[in-house]
């Protein structure tokens, strides 16, 4: 199934009210939260403007998710001395 942009930009939108409806926060939507939507839809325009149809463009997105946290996965574990310079070195700035 082919969908425009307008059509991709809808189902976006209903897809956002469903997870707010779903998993409500206090207050508006935080500004990490509106740049990863907004990179969201920055990656599946050219997608849907290449011809990719919709199942494709969210299978793509889904494999990318699925490797971002796969690296996440390989990355080893901080012990506790670790986290406890990190966060105050980050304190300090």
């Amino acid at each position: 199934m082919k969908i425009s942009k307008r059509q991709l930009r809808r189902i976006i939108k209903e897809e956002k009210q469903k997870l707010r409806e779903t998993y409500p926060v206090a207050g508006p939507p935080s500004n990490a939260w509106i740049a990863f939507e907004k990179a969201i839809e920055d990656a599946a325009l050219p997608m849907i403007d290449a011809g990719m149809e919709l199942d494709g463009v969210q299978q793509a997105m889904h494999d990318s998710i699925d490797n971002v946290f796969a690296e996440w996965d390989d990355e080893p574990a901080w012990d506790d001395e670790e986290e406890a310079e990190y966060r105050l070195s980050s304190e300090r700035g």
